[in-house]
Parts: C-alpha cells; sequence; structure tokens
C-alpha cells in the first residue's frame, strides 16, 4: 500500500515467500486488505467505554544444538570467565555457538570489557578426526583467530592465514574415536561478535557407478571350474552345448573373461539361448545396446555354470563438487543430485529465468574457474522507484532499466535479505571453483530479472518479467538474445484467483517452464502464480527427513515436493541448521560484503525443481512444458511420499533428480526407461545430539526398470551402543536407536553404518553425546519486543533467559492494532538485538502478505523459533519483509533484568 499525502490506493502486491528461522504453531494470517487505513483527520472518538486490551504469550525455541560464549558482553546475563585453558567452556558436539570478544580499549563505554577487553575464549570439546570448526565473524573490520590445542593444552593448529569474515580449522589425526580438544577464540584487532560451530562431514559412500558408466556389448564371466566342458578356449567357448553367439576377448578359462555381444542377428540369437524378452526396444541404438548388456549380465548369472557375471564398468572420479560447503548441503544428496550429475551437470546452452529481488552480480560464486560468468544479461522490472531503490533508470517506463543487480530491500535493520542471490545460487552457483556452494544445475546459465524490491512487488512488474525471459513482447521494448527454457517464481500471495493471467499462457505457449512456490503458510488456501494449474508447476517443501516442513503450504494445487529445509534441527549433525545454504550478501555494514547462508521456505525448495527441469532440458532439448508435467504425474521423476500415488502434501512425490536425467535420456531417444536398480540412502549422517534416543534413515531404490533391489546387509561398529530394526521387505525406514548405558560421561562417540544391497553398498557416519554438561539449547538471553506497525520504538518490551531449552513472554494490556514481535540477543551490549552474530527471530514468520498480526483477542501461542545463522550470514531472519524497520536496528529499552 501506497500514501499519497492524505489518499492512498492498494495495489495488489505480491511478495517474496520468507525463510526465516521462526515457527509459528498458532500462526494468525493476516492479509494486506483487511487493514483499516485511517486518514490523518480520521480516527475514533474520546469517551465512552474505554478500549479493550489483550494480552500475548508465547515460547521461542532456539535452533538445535545452540549454545551461548559463557562471557558475552551483555551484563544482564550470567557471566563465567573462559578466558584461559584451565577455565574453558565446555561444548557439546556438534554445536553452533553466539559469542563475542574485543581487544582492550575496544569496548563500547560502561560496558563490562570497555577497559581490558575480553581477548580470549576457551572452549572444551570432543572431537573426531576430519571435523572442521568453522569461525565466523560478525565485524568486517575486525581480526578474530582460531586456535586448536590438544588434551594436554599443547597448541597443534592455528587459522591465522585466514581472511575476511571466515576461519577454520580441520581436526587431524588418524586414530578412532572421539578426543579431547580446547578451542580458542583470540581477539587480534577490534571487536566483534562471532559463531562458532562444529559438525561431522557428510560423506555417503558407494561403491559401484550407475549403469550408464559401463562399456555396452561387454561383461565379465567367470565360470564354475567344475562345470566348464573340456577344450573350452577363448576364441570358441560353447556354454553347455548351448550357442550364445558372444565372443571371448580376454582372460581365459579359470579367472575372470571379457566377453563381447555381437551384432544384428547374433544377439537375437543370444536372447533366445538366454531366455532374454525381446520386447525391450527403444530407437537409440546406444541405449539399446545397454539395455542388451545388462539383460545379458542378468541372464548369465542366472546360469547354473556361470559363478558371476558383471558389467565392465568405467571407473572415474565421480561428480563431486570441490565447493567447500558442498558438503552442507543435505538437500542435494536428498534428492539424488549427486548420481544425476554423473550423467550430465546441464549445458550452458540452457537458462534459467530467475524473477526474484534480483542477483548480486559481483558475487564470486557466479564467477567459473575460467573467469566466464554463470550469469546472462536480465532485467529490472520494478516500476516504482520507491520499491526499487536502485536510483537507476533509463526512462523506458516508469523506472524500469537494464540492471537487475541486488540494490537491498532493507528487510531489516541490519542486513537485505538478498532472496534472489539465494534462490539463484541454488539453481546454479558456479562448481567446481572451488568456493562456497554447489548449484543443482552446474553448466546452466541464470538469468537474473528484478521485480522484488521493498515490500515485495506487484502483479503487472511480475507478468512483463515473465513475459520478457520467454522472449514475448513487454515494457522493456526488448527480449534477451536467448529466452529462458524455466522461469522460477519464488514468490506469491492470496491475490490472483481466477483465470490464469495470458502471461503465463503465452509463456507456456513459448514452450517455458515455469515453477513457483506453494507458500509458507502451513494451510491449503491457494497461493498464486503457483496455483495457476494449467500453466505453473507447485512446489512444496519437505525437511531433511522427507517430512512435509512446518511451514509448507499444501492442497490440491501442489504438484511436487523439493527440499525447503527446517531450519530449527539439525539432524544431519553437521556444522549448521537444517536449512538450505546458498549465496548470500551482508549490508548490514558497509561495504557490502558477499557472504553464504541458509534458508528455509518453499521459496528455496521451487529452485530446485527449475534446476532439475534445467538438467532435464540439458539432456532433452526438445523437453516441453506437458513432457515435464506429465513426467510429475507418471511418477518416473519423483519419489512418492505420503499416501500412495498424488496427495495434498506433496503433489506427486519428492523430486528424484536421478529419474528425472534417465527420464530425459529416454525421452531424447524415443524408448523406455533401462531396467537397473540403484539403492539410495538419506539422511547422509546421524546425530544424536546429547538426548537424542532415536533416528530414521530411508533406503530406497532409485534405480529404473522393474528388478528389485534387495538388502544384503545393514552393520554398524559402534560396538554395541547402536541398534536397529528394519522394515519388512529391507525398503523403506530403519530405526536407530542408542543406548548410552555403560558409556563414559561427557564423551563423545562416533560409528559408521554400512549397508550393502544386491548393487552398491552406502556408508553414513553418526555422531553422538553422552554428556553432564547442559544438554538443553540455550542462545542467550533474549530480549522480546512487541512493535505496533510503523511504531519507531517497541511499545513493550520482555527478556527471559533460556529455562528447559526455551523462552517464555507475555505483554500484557495491549491494545487491538497491528503488531509483529523482534526477539534476539544483544551480545556485544550495544543496546540493540539482532545484529550481525546474534541470535534472532520474528513473529509471525510467514503470511502471505506481510510480517504482523492483528491483533484482537488474547494471543497465547504466538511461538517461534529464534537461531544464530551459523555466521555464515548477518542473522538468522533471511527474509523479505515491508516491516517499517528503526534506521539502527531492533533498540531494547533496557539490558538489566
Amino acid at each position: 500500500m501506497l500514501f499519497v499525502g492524505k489518499i492512498f490506493k492498494i495495489r495488489t502486491i505480491i511478495l517474496s515467500f520468507k525463510s526465516t528461522l521462526g515457527r509459528s504453531k498458532g500462526l494468525l494470517v493476516s492479509s494486506l486488505f483487511s487493514a483499516v487505513l485511517l486518514s490523518a483527520c480520521g480516527g475514533g472518538g474520546g469517551g465512552g467505554t474505554p478500549a479493550a486490551t489483550y494480552q500475548i504469550t508465547g515460547t521461542i525455541s532456539p535452533t538445535s544444538g545452540s549454545r551461548i560464549d559463557s562471557d558475552v558482553n551483555d551484563p544482564a546475563y550470567a557471566f563465567a570467565a573462559n578466558d584461559t585453558i584451565n577455565a574453558a567452556q565446555l561444548l557439546p558436539n556438534p554445536v553452533i555457538l553466539g559469542g563475542f570478544v574485543s581487544t582492550s580499549g575496544s569496548g563500547l563505554s560502561g560496558s563490562r570489557f570497555e577497559l581490558f577487553g575480553d581477548t580470549k575464549d576457551f572452549f572444551h570439546v570432543q572431537l573426531l578426526e576430519g571435523q572442521v570448526i568453522n569461525l565466523n565473524l560478525a565485524n568486517v573490520s575486525s581480526n578474530l583467530d582460531l586456535f586448536l590445542y590438544n588434551a594436554i593444552g599443547n597448541p597443534i593448529l592455528s587459522s591465522t592465514s585466514g581472511i575476511g569474515l571466515n576461519e577454520s580449522i580441520t581436526v587431524p589425526g588418524s586414530f578412532t574415536g572421539a578426543r579431547d580438544y580446547f578451542v580458542e577464540v583470540r581477539a587480534i584487532a577490534g571487536v566483534s561478535n562471532y559463531t562458532l560451530t562444529t559438525g561431522i562431514s557428510i560423506s555417503s559412500v558407494s561403491s559401484s557407478e550407475l549403469e550408464q558408466d559401463f562399456v555396452p556389448g561387454e561383461v565379465i564371466v567367470k565360470f564354475k571350474d567344475n562345470l566348464l566342458p573340456s577344450g573350452v578356449s577363448i576364441d570358441s567357448l560353447s556354454m553347455r552345448a548351448e550357442s550364445v553367439s558372444m565372443k571371448a576377448v580376454a582372460g581365459a578359462p579359470g579367472r575372470d573373461m571379457l566377453m563381447r555381444l555381437g551384432d544384428g542377428k547374433q544377439v537375437a540369437s543370444m536372447k533366445q539361448a538366454l531366455g532374454i524378452a525381446q520386447n525391450v526396444q527403444v530407437q537409440d541404438a546406444t541405449l539399446q545396446q545397454k539395455i542388451d548388456t545388462i539383460n545379458t549380465m542378468k541372464a548369465l548369472s542366472q546360469r547354473n555354470d556361470v559363478e558371476s557375471a558383471r558389467l565392465n564398468y568405467i571407473y572415474q572420479p565421480m561428480a563431486t563438487p570441490d565447493d567447500p560447503l558442498y558438503v552442507s548441503q543435505w538437500h542435494y544428496p536428498l534428492i539424488n543430485l549427486p548420481q544425476a550429475w554423473d550423467i550430465t551437470q546441464g549445458s550452458d546452452s540452457v537458462i534459467v529465468a530467475v524473477v526474484d529481488t534480483g542477483v548480486l552480480l559481483n558475487h564470486p560464486d557466479f564467477v567459473n574457474a575460467d573467469t566466464s560468468s554463470q550469469l546472462v544479461p536480465g532485467f529490472d522490472f520494478i516500476r516504482d522507484a520507491d520499491v526499487a531503490a536502485d536510483n537507476e533508470s533509463d526512462s523506458i517506463v516508469g523506472d524500469i532499466d537494464s540492471n537487475p543487480n541486488d540494490p537491498g530491500d532493507q528487510a531489516f535493520g541490519f542486513s537485505s535479505s538478498f532472496h534472489g542471490t539465494h534462490v539463484a545460487g541454488t539453481v546454479g552457483a558456479s562448481t567446481n571453483n572451488g568456493e562456497g556452494v554447489a548449484g543443482v544445475a552446474w553448466n546452466v546459465k541464470v538469468m537474473p530479472i528484478r521485480a522484488l524490491g521493498v515490500g515485495g512487488g506487484t502483479t503487472y512488474d511480475i507478468e512483463q518479467a515473465i513475459l520478457f525471459a520467454s522472449g514475448l513482447p513487454n515494457d522493456s521494448g526488448t527480449v534477451p538474445a536467448q529466452k529462458a527454457d524455466v522461469i522460477n517464481l519464488s514468490l506469491g500471495g492470496t491475490g490472483g484467483a481466477g483465470p490464469t493471467p495470458s502471461a503465463y499462457l503465452q509463456a507456456r505457449a513459448a514452450g517455458t517452464i515455469i515453477v513457483a512456490a506453494a507458500g509458507n503458510e502451513s494451510f491449503d488456501v491457494p497461493i498464486y502464480p503457483a496455483s495457476y494449474d494449467d500453466a505453473v508447476v507447485s512446489v512444496s517443501a519437505v525437511d531433511l527427513g522427507k517430512n512435509r516442513a512446518f511451514y509448507s503450504n499444501f492442497g490440491s494445487h501442489v504438484d511436487v515436493a523439493g527440499p525447503g529445509g527446517d531450519s530449527s534441527q539439525n539432524l544431519n549433525g553437521d556444522s549448521f541448521p537444517d536449512g538450505v545454504v546458498s549465496i548470500l550478501g551482508s549490508d548490514a555494514s558497509s561495504p557490502l560484503a558477499f557472504t553464504y547462508g541458509l534458508k528455509q521456505g518453499t521459496s528455496m525448495a521451487t529452485p530446485h525443481i527449475a534446476g532439475i527441469a534445467a538438467l532435464m532440458k540439458s539432456v532433452h532439448s526438445g523437453l516441453t512444458p506437458t513432457e515435464f508435467e506429465n513426467a510429475l504425474q507418471s511418477g518416473t521423476i519423483t519419489e512418492d511420499l505420503g499416501a500412495t500415488g498424488r496427495d495434498d502434501l506433496f503433489g506427486h512425490g519428492l523430486i528424484d533428480a536421478l529419474g528425472a536425467v534417465l527420464t530425459a535420456q529416454v525421452l531424447n531417444a524415443g524408448g523406455v526407461l533401462p531396467d537397473n536398480p540403484f539403492m539410495a540412502v538419506s539422511p547422509g549422517s546421524l546425530n544424536f545430539g546429547t538426548s537424542g534416543i532415536s533416528a530414521k534413515l530411508n533406503v530406497r531404490n532409485t534405480g529404473s526398470g522393474a528388478t528389485p533391489l534387495t538388502i544384503t546387509s545393514v552393520t554398524n561398529d559402534s560396538g554395541g551402543w547402536l541398534t536397529h530394526v528394519a522394515p519388512s521387505g529391507g525398503l523403506g525406514d530403519y530405526s536407530f536407536v542408542a543406548n548410552r548405558s555403560g558409556l563414559a560421561d561427557n564423551s563423545t562417540y562416533s560409528a559408521t553404518i554400512t549397508i550393502v544391497s544386491s548393487v552398491n553398498t552406502v556408508t553414513i557416519p553418526v555422531i553422538m553425546q553422552k554428556a553432564t554438561v547442559p544438554t538443553t539449547d540455550d542462545a542467550g538471553r533474549h530480549y522480546m519486543l512487541l512493535y505496533q506497525v510503523n511504531g519507531a520504538t517497541a511499545s513493550q518490551q520482555d527478556s527471559a533467559n533460556a529455562f528447559n531449552g526455551s523462552y517464555n513472554f507475555g505483554f500484557s494490556d495491549v491494545a487491538e492494532g497491528e503488531y509483529y514481535i523482534i526477539a534476539g540477543t544483544d551480545l556485544n551490549n550495544d543496546g540493540f538485538i539482532c545484529n550481525a552474530g546474534e541470535a534472532c527471530g520474528i513473529y509471525p514468520d510467514s503470511t502471505p502478505d506481510s510480517r504482523t498480526f492483528t491483533l484482537s483477542g488474547d494471543v497465547n501461542n504466538a511461538d517461534f523459533i529464534s537461531g544464530f545463522a551459523s555466521g555464515q550470514s548477518a542473522s538468522a531472519l533471511s527474509a523479505s519483509s515491508p516491516i517499517k524497520i528503526p534506521s539502527k536496528g531492533f533498540q531494547v529499552k533496557s539490558l538489566q533484568p
């Protein structure tokens, strides 16, 4: 809504979907159009019955694994010095800790460390070989270093060579189990909040490659010596007097022999002799030869005179990117993306348009190792100068221009959201460049288009962006050199019911696949444009456990699910909560910092689908929107979740990248899927933490064809503290149970689960602690601020320390109106919460039109989540917002209890 003097006008606003760390059990949905607007001379009358007031109560939960430095600068938080090894603070593992250090004389006037500083923080933690300790600074002008000491206090490693906002150390050694270490965070210059994280590295290992990586027409055969006919030779092999038209080309009787299939009639004769059905035929000769080879190998392995028959695999380095944060991108193995990368990493002739807040064009993770860019020219379609906030215009019409760089949306007092950058990074971050994160589609190009700015974006601007991306006439008067093949819309709102707008229909008719987020309100009300069923694919979200994410919308319009994350959890025990990791920026201070961070939401699920559609297009250039939708409906590119078949939670299921590229291969060849099972397991690691008892692993067949996959064995090397219960039939959810009885206190334990199938083997790392240290999460003393919309200061304040892992708060005598709640820590004692490196959360966490709620009665379940942003971004809050934010952030009235 915009005010012009005393006159106001209402416009349809579509906001980018929120992806904060907040969870609301009792979500109050507030429509933008339900607000009562009073003119400057209007208002209520005087006298009469006093206005009613109400109370607001709720609970704040810190993200999983949260801990707080025991000597932060907040004078209201309990103080315990940890500035020597002898006074080291005991931590669990994994952990995400918020801390504070400063050099002498750098502290704020009157603060706890004003004169002498808090130069060192020491922590005692049990670590495993290969674990990575991450230190992330909040203040770019400060200098902090990270040190690692052994159990007797001798220094081992340091990160003093690190630069910028990130420092890290990898635990050395070649030993089994966890060992005691001391970790030091030292202030070299300046003052800064920081986050310190530890976690296990995820590395699910498969012992065999996909069926695409073998030599067509060749099988390795080992015959049973006692059943071989006498006189058999490498030149002429007779198998129990049956000619099978195969030629032995290497090896010898009594050991492995390499045998080659014949051609034409010889293959037909061989199939008949081996009992292979003749009904599998495809147009592509190479694919047909591979299918024949697989069937021959299986038929030979069933013969009495054959000891073993194997494909002649081609081994090469697996398509595992070298991007350092890839190990925390759990959302890729969840959808079988690494296996898909063995087939294709995408083609630079394919383009995905990201219609969003624009992109940080100069972020280093959009630059490839050869200095080429992942980005192609885009456009800025925001007509309103106040919304665009970029001070740019080429006078085409309104304020639109050819620069899609994201100047920031002023979403919060500390940093802009850079939502479009995060989305674009998931689609196509530069991969294998040794920088940051990996993208879903390594080699495809991303077309950034701005349509969302301060407060969101309008229907009209978004539709102009869709026309431009599709190479159709639009207000810019120009079209891209090459139109986009896929459009990603991580945005939406409740407005827009009725016939599908022509822009979407025209784009679909032009061959553009459009995917859009289903929304984050945890309800089944249609969200647009995702619910334009005849033109758009609607995407819901799942968490790491493949459950519907708590925030994800559902309903009859949902077509497919993708990984959206849940940042309140750390089920896999890596260094970060289970949000989606991608590219970000921070303008909390100057200059702008190029960073990485976590977000959650259907906004994050959607680019996974867009990227996989681009991979399919890379394999099958003729892929149409209809073919993509038919593939969804057939189940060949999804894993069925929930009720059998399509359901309202997951649509046709969770997207399966491997199934998608295999389906694209078959569509391109005009044939059918080859018959080849393959086992996948998720998640890629398990974290029992300090109190977890049970966890599950999902074991499934992600291969193609009708041949069943059997589980041979499931073992672990825990020595007895880890047991499991298997599902009937071998595939499905395995329940693993950790028993801490008899284990040493304050110790970290690790194990490896090994699952062997008839095709491949997967290993899963596990971490668990038995601790007498505090086992409940604690993100530091929280200050809860109640803001009325457009209020410059908080109307009420509450504060609390964590009690049994949560914070209770309440506000009383609150008048009717539009409100929001901000909660967070003030570790550096500057009088403002939610600065970089501090915990932060917001209520309501996600609504279709604003981050506010209408108070017209008591609210007793204003529950949400607060947490640190893993040091990868300025704050846990990570989505655009129309809230009017005080220029310096969220000021607390008093830090005293």
